[in-house]
């Protein structure tokens, strides 16, 4: 369509010369931008003829400001948006858009332009979050960072991402090109942040944490899917510490804040009578805030989650459900035994130990197994008078023994699980798996090349 034809003035200058000369040099201004905007959108590959016919037969220089203005501030609104962030040129298109949508007989024509609107408003959402993102990777390349400037513009950096999340789903492939553009700005900042100083660093380590549930829904999440369609294996934590752009220290202080957070759930669960598979993954979630993204907070699931670990294959993820509700009964047994045979404390820490590694061979969760097997022992043996430390413990045995009251037994069932898990392929018996032998031993036998041998069965 010729742009001549869509910014042509209707009125003939011989006609109408008085007219002409009467209007003001700011409605003139408005008459062209109104018309420009007509000119853009109907250009718009997205738009089909038929709805550009329609937007130029009700198109309307003279149309309700007021009321289009409140509709397109509603919208704007459902965006997270304010009305000054929307540039002039994109709002007149906007309005033009609304306006038209208004009046097009066609319901076709009404979602074609329902979704140029969306379109749109998510394009100006992206732009904004990029020049923010921009501003901000300005300021931290300045020689002297304002922390409290860095403070305000990461925030709000950070609150536009969590707008964009709600409006562009990322696991819908149509925004795929959205997030491929935010990610790429966002590593932008967080490789900056390791130069940016201890007193920069600290503040946006601290942002970070406030949107940690954002980071590890959006960005986290995204990031292992990518590791775990190109590697067999990957660490987490690595990841993780690559996302927040965390060194080695602002790790360790991380997991610290996490132990705080740990010891005091489980004080609150002390009066528990028993201890639950719900209980052990909101400890699990604590323990692994800003460390694992949330929706690896579960139990395994799908087919590519039949874990192994070192030389042990976990319980299939379709039977987990029925085999941790086994294992919680056995749990509740030995806490109803122990109180009605008044077990001494030794026989005690050695049945506990014997569920911690049945934990660890039933292998729930996609990771992080051993820390949640360490912080169940730790409930366990608060109904003995063990109290947890609010400090984070780095040595595992020096740890262990000191939750199992330094009971050398105890301790050496954990070790001889773990000396187990190093040197002899298997899976744990439990009850799903019976009946289940040759599916377990044929996966074992290819996880282990061949160097897994299955017992003879058992004849009854």
């Amino acid at each position: 369509m010729d742009d001549d034809f869509v910014l042509m003035d209707t009125e003939q200058p011989e006609q109408l010369p008085a007219k002409r000369e009467q209007r003001t040099a700011p409605e003139k201004q408005e008459t062209r931008e109104q018309r420009l905007s007509i000119a853009d959108v109907i250009s718009d590959p997205a738009l089909s003829s038929p709805a550009g016919l329609e937007i130029l037969a009700t198109a309307n220089p003279a149309l309700d400001q007021a009321a289009a203005n409140d509709r397109l501030d509603q919208m704007l609104k459902s965006y997270g948006m304010q009305p000054e962030e929307l540039a002039s040129e994109k709002r007149e298109q906007l309005l033009l858009l609304a306006a038209s949508s208004d009046k097009a007989r066609s319901r076709n024509t009404r979602q074609e332009m329902g979704a140029l609107i969306q379109r749109k408003l998510h394009e100006q959402l992206v732009n904004m979050a990029l020049l923010k993102i921009d501003d901000l990777g300005e300021q931290l390349h300045e020689k002297k960072h304002d922390p409290q400037t860095v403070e305000a513009k990461l925030r709000d950096f950070m609150d536009t991402l969590g707008r964009l999340s709600k409006q562009l789903p990322a696991e819908d492939r149509a925004n795929a090109a959205f997030w491929e553009q935010i990610e790429g700005h966002y590593v932008a900042v967080i490789m900056t942040k390791k130069s940016a100083g201890k007193e920069v660093s600290r503040v946006m380590s601290r942002i970070f944490d406030e949107f940690a549930d954002f980071i590890e829904d959006e960005i986290l999440s995204r990031e292992i899917e990518r590791k775990k369609n190109k590697a067999g294996y990957f660490d987490y934590e690595e990841i993780a510490k690559y996302v927040y752009g965390r060194t080695p220290e602002e790790m360790e202080e991380q997991k610290t804040r996490n132990r705080e957070r740990v010891a005091a759930a489980m004080e609150d669960m002390s009066d528990k009578p028993y201890v639950t598979t719900d209980m052990l993954l909101e400890l699990y979630k604590i323990n692994n805030r800003g460390i694992a993204a949330r929706e690896m907070q579960r139990l395994r699931q799908g087919p590519d989650e039949k874990i192994t670990f070192v030389k042990r294959m976990g319980i299939m993820p379709e039977d987990l459900p029925e085999e941790m509700t086994d294992w919680e009964q056995r749990v509740a047994g030995v806490c109803d035994q122990a109180l009605l045979e008044n077990w001494s404390d030794s026989r005690y820490q050695i049945a506990v130990t014997q569920l911690h590694n049945e934990f660890l061979e039933i292998h729930p969760f996609p990771d992080r197994n051993g820390s949640t097997g360490v912080m169940f022992m730790e409930l366990m043996m608060m109904r003995r008078g063990y109290r947890p430390s609010r400090q984070r413990q780095k040595d595992y045995y020096s740890n262990v023994s000191k939750i199992l009251g330094y009971n050398p037994v105890a301790v050496g069932v954990i070790g001889y699980e773990m000396a187990r898990q190093r040197l002899e392929w298997g899976y744990f018996p439990g009850k799903t798996t019976k009946g289940k032998e040759e599916k377990y031993n044929e996966a074992l036998t290819g996880l282990s090349g061949g160097e897994y041998k299955p017992r003879p069965a058992v004849q009854e």
